[in-house]
């Protein structure tokens, strides 16, 4: 079986779509020296989001302004911006896009003043392309498409489906981009740096089998609902996941299996580029996905098993919800082993309450016990190889309800203190 002949890519000249996203002229340079004119990306910027707010369906205005609202943030436009044309100056727009096309035989391509979706794909891009702060109202094509310089999509948003599958970048930037639905990126080929710095997905985020050759950023990425998709993709070592906003645990089961195959994805991904605080972070929230899928309704469960009620009821007491709780004190106790913080606190607490316990016992003949002899016997349970025991004589006398504390100290302190020790373990990467 032999690969697929490359298909046979038309300049972005003669494509349509480009030429009114460069409405007034393209940028002169070709790669990282170019004479970036702001001005000129301000006007063709300016122009395509008019164009676009103009045959915008009332279902795409909801959705622009619900976006405008939550991302502000990451917009580079301003909604005078997205101020429809009227009559005059779309005139006036057509008129430019004929001084744009020349002698090509090129028409606009809203013939029917609908916006159904934006073709880029098949098209050699031989100069840096800047489409900072565009909008794109409908379903974006660039698929197949290659750059030979730069390309940018800075602050760009997205309304519908962005499929940039198979797109070869030399470099490429979608800092603080916003998409809305679907993002596609599976097979794409960056061989320069690929920048997804402050960028949101709101659904799914597509790079299977995509190649990043070089430095890759998704710092302070979101990713909303739907953990990114990275299987048989490969990262480079200079990959950055700092500070990743990830999606809630689903409560659909399917959805949750989804999610924990996802993670454990990268999570391998981070292990083999040596990544130990992505890694373990990855590994945490693919627990958390799992403990969703001990949640599942017993009804549920036995009717797709075909089992009696009674029986799954059983089966998820000692299996399911002993999973569960584990998982949730795990978590509730340690962040999953991540948090120094926590274990810490908690021995705080069990520390402060048994010696409240203990001060108000009468556990000597002549009164309850004094408060420092109460805070070492406190100390002494939670942490049981200080050298200080206490007297015999005050333990015999303690009440049978400070006798349990004291026993559930010892127990839970040894669980904290381990949890403690594998958060520093974690923190400073010991072996």
């Amino acid at each position: 079986m032999t690969d697929e002949p490359p298909r046979a890519l038309a300049p972005a000249n003669e494509n349509a779509w480009y030429l009114m996203a460069t409405l007034y002229g393209e940028q002169r340079g070709s790669g990282d020296a170019e004479i970036f004119d702001r001005e000129l990306a301000r006007r063709n910027r300016c122009a395509w989001n008019r164009w676009c707010a103009t045959f915008l369906s009332r279902e795409r205005q909801e959705s622009l302004r619900d976006a405008i609202a939550r991302y502000a943030k990451n917009l580079e436009f301003d909604e005078s911006e997205l101020i429809p044309y009227d009559e005059e100056e779309l005139r006036a727009f057509i008129a430019a896009f004929e001084r744009r096309a020349g002698d090509r035989k090129v028409l606009p391509p809203n013939r029917d003043h609908t916006i159904y979706s934006v073709h880029l794909d098949d098209v050699q891009f031989e100069r840096h392309v800047r489409f900072d702060g565009f909008l794109f109202p409908s379903l974006l094509s660039f698929a197949n498409s290659s750059f030979s310089a730069v390309a940018s999509f800075q602050r760009a948003i997205f309304l519908d489906y962005a499929n940039f599958s198979a797109a070869a970048f030399s470099g490429a930037s979608f800092n603080a981009a916003v998409f809305l639905d679907d993002a596609n990126f599976a097979k794409t080929r960056f061989s320069a740096e690929a920048k997804f710095f402050d960028s949101v997905f709101r659904r799914a985020a597509d790079f299977k089998a995509a190649k990043l050759m070089a430095h890759a950023d998704f710092s302070f990425a979101t990713f909303e609902t739907r953990v990114p998709d990275f299987r048989d993709a490969s990262l480079p070592e200079e990959a950055r996941w700092r500070r990743i906003g990830w999606p809630e645990p689903p409560a659909d089961s399917n959805a949750a299996i989804e999610q924990i195959d996802a993670y454990a994805r990268l999570k391998a991904e981070m292990e083999r580029l040596k990544k130990h605080e992505e890694e373990q972070a990855l590994f945490s929230k693919e627990l958390r996905a799992r403990r969703e899928l001990r949640k599942r309704p017993i009804g549920e469960i036995a009717r797709r098993l075909g089992a009696h009620r009674a029986v799954v009821a059983l089966n998820w007491i000692f299996n399911g919800a002993i999973d569960w709780f584990a998982n949730w004190a795990y978590e509730f106790f340690s962040g999953y082993g991540l948090s120094i913080g926590r274990p810490l606190a908690s021995l705080g607490v069990l520390l402060l309450a048994g010696t409240l316990v203990f001060a108000t016992t009468d556990s000597l003949d002549d009164g309850p016990m004094d408060p420092l002899d109460a805070l070492e016997l406190s100390a002494t349970n939670l942490i049981s190889f200080l050298p200080y025991k206490p007297d015999g004589v005050v333990s015999a006398h303690l009440s049978t309800s400070a006798k349990w504390l004291g026993n559930a100290q010892a127990l839970l302190g040894l669980v904290l203190l381990f949890l403690l020790g594998l958060a520093l373990r974690n923190r400073f990467r010991m072996k």
